[in-house]
């Protein structure tokens, strides 16, 4: 901690350790796929006991204890007890008085997150006491709102929403899949541009619309740095063609877009796409002139060996290739153990699907976590690593159970370390059930030592001795991870 912080700055990173809150650490960090965890309730808890354990701690600590809400509901508890009662909903027991607002507007002003992507904006308040408070708010119920989340949203609420979409908004995402959310909500939102009302957004995420909302949303927002949206459209991929600032681009393909009539061309950082294969997401890329730096290509439905090989090699002769660093391909599992994308592949099949990722030797990242990879050996992973000098992490076939028993030995770990000394993160099925009494230095000389990396993610893999020695190879290795079929 630097030196120079003043008393109520220190005190703010010690509260923000205790409940990381905001737009820095907080739920932002949840509302993409992943579920809030019970810990970060029972860190709540710790950090309002602080808020009444010292006076002086009071400001900071509920300036970070209110900087993030899942719904509006705790902002109107706090309210006198005889304004409202509680009983299948929060409802006005007499009307609202300046007094009142004054109380709500103390913590309104510290809230800087709201909402979920699983929850009701709005909790369990009625309508009519929302709608007495809103009368008090001269334009935004948040006036310091930076990020929304708007996982549902009651119907007789749906006109409340411009009282979120404030002059500081920065993160903007409408999640509902109700058709009436966006033909009441949005669109009387949208008919004077959400620019006049949020002009700073920055990251905007748009799911189950029409293509006419998806266009009117971003037609007044030139600064947007991060886009997903669950449609396309010509007119669509035209505005986002003007967006020279955007770097992260996530959509989903449901129909084949070789008929689109714009030529769309980009720079980003991060491209992803969402289709129900990955021929579909590979097929959408052509006429484009995209450059990314990451790719991530998720799919629904599982593809043979030889198609995915297509894909990569399509991929290679594509100009997105050029800088590109990450590769990740996602595929879907199937009931029970799996054994798809290669069931019928041969040792054959797997050289050829690697030799198109050849192609990429900037890349430093490959996840190939849902691939099966079970015919591979140890001399077919060297050759994969060894023309990929800037490799940092390498995941394969480490997310679901397989048929068929791997063939790397641990001595092919050791090849991938000693070939690629800056891994951080290795994830490989390997059997380690057949281990002879050289130590893995011994299998390639002594001098033979990672610590980078501290944890392996070994998946399903058959491991019977807990006596092989990692313990030189990868020096500073604390975690094992290995599943349980």
């Amino acid at each position: 901690m630097h030196r120079c912080l003043l008393v109520p700055e220190i005190l703010e990173h010690i509260f923000s350790d205790v409940y990381p809150s905001g737009t820095e650490g907080g739920s932002q960090y949840y509302w993409k796929d992943d579920s809030i965890p019970p810990e970060r309730r029972v860190s709540r808890r710790s950090l309002a006991s602080l808020c009444r354990a010292c006076r002086s701690f009071k400001d900071v600590a509920l300036d970070v204890l209110w900087a993030e809400l899942e719904t509006l509901e705790p902002l109107f508890t706090c309210l006198p007890r005889d304004l409202w009662c509680h009983g299948t909903k929060i409802i006005m027991k007499r009307p609202v008085t300046p007094a009142d607002w004054s109380i709500f507007e103390q913590y309104a002003y510290r809230v800087r997150v709201l909402g979920d992507k699983d929850s009701d904006l709005f909790g369990d308040i009625d309508k009519e006491l929302i709608e007495a408070m809103i009368s008090f708010s001269s334009k935004f119920l948040l006036p310091n709102l930076r990020a929304l989340c708007c996982g549902s949203c009651p119907h007789g609420l749906h006109s409340c929403m411009h009282y979120f979409l404030g002059p500081n908004l920065v993160d903007l995402r409408l999640l509902s899949k109700t058709g009436q959310f966006w033909n009441n909500a949005i669109c009387s939102v949208l008919s004077r541009g959400l620019g006049s009302y949020s002009p700073r957004l920055k990251t905007i995420v748009l799911h189950d619309t029409s293509p006419q909302v998806t266009e009117l949303a971003l037609s007044m927002l030139p600064i947007l740095q991060s886009v997903t949206l669950g449609v396309l459209s010509d007119k669509i991929l035209s505005f986002i063609s003007r967006l020279v600032d955007l770097e992260v681009l996530d959509i989903k393909i449901l129909d084949d877009l070789r008929g689109t009539k714009v030529q769309f061309s980009a720079n980003l950082c991060k491209l992803i796409i969402r289709a129900d294969t990955l021929t579909l997401s590979v097929n959408a890329l052509e006429g484009w002139g995209v450059k990314c730096g990451v790719l991530q290509l998720i799919s629904n439905i599982p593809e043979t060996s030889f198609d995915v090989e297509n894909v990569l090699r399509k991929l290679s002769n594509h100009a997105l290739c050029n800088g590109l660093e990450v590769i990740q391909l996602h595929t879907p599992g199937s009931v029970g153990h799996n054994h798809y994308t290669f069931h019928t592949g041969t040792f054959t099949t797997f050289l050829r699907f690697f030799t198109a990722l050849l192609r990429f030797s900037g890349l430093k990242r490959i996840h190939l976590s849902t691939f099966c990879m079970s015919w591979l050996d140890d001399g077919a992973l060297g050759s994969i690593v060894r023309p990929l000098p800037h490799l940092e992490e390498l995941v394969i076939g480490t997310r679901y159970f397989w048929l068929t028993p791997p063939n790397i030995t641990f001595k092919g770990i050791v090849t991938v370390l000693s070939s690629r000394p800056n891994l951080r993160v290795l994830g490989l099925v390997f059997d380690a059930t057949k281990l002879g009494p050289t130590t893995p230095t011994q299998m390639l000389g002594d001098g033979i030592c990672n610590t980078k990396i501290t944890s392996l993610r070994v998946g399903f893999s058959p491991i019977e001795q807990n006596t092989w020695s990692s313990s030189r190879a990868l020096g500073d290795l604390a975690v094992l991870e290995r599943d349980s079929p």
